[in-house]
């Protein structure tokens, strides 16, 4: 994942992590590998690094949402414990890679509501 995205967050650094994501997820989608996937170690790694730069986007679109410190997640710009988001989890939904990606992060509650978040990266 992009150095912006590691331990110590603000908003400024996830928002530049997402940008050199959209960077890499566009020349990963250019990859390709010749012959079979029969002991071709490069066939594996092209077809894993969509799903690297997949899994990097959703742990910083979740980090963007998340606007409190807990445990290993710490924001800078919101160093508290925020007691609302003890009940909730971020569920990022991808639709289409890597042009019709649709970024929504979902906070679910106890009481099964919910309440939608656009990082507005469409």
């Amino acid at each position: 994942m992009p150095e912006s995205g590691w331990h110590l967050r603000t908003d400024e650094d996830l928002k530049k992590a997402l940008a050199e994501l959209a960077k890499l997820k566009s020349r990963a989608s250019k990859v390709s590998v010749e012959g079979s996937r029969l002991f071709n170690p490069g066939w594996h790694l092209s077809y894993d690094l969509k799903a690297m730069v997949t899994v990097s986007e959703a742990v910083t679109l979740s980090a963007l949402a998340r606007t409190e410190s807990r445990g290993a997640h710490s924001r800078i710009d919101h160093p508290n414990v925020d007691p609302g988001w003890e009940k909730k989890n971020n569920i990022i939904v991808c639709e289409g890679w890597p042009d019709e990606t649709r970024r929504i992060s979902r906070r679910r509650n106890a009481g099964g509501s919910e309440a939608d978040f656009d990082a507005g990266l469409r």
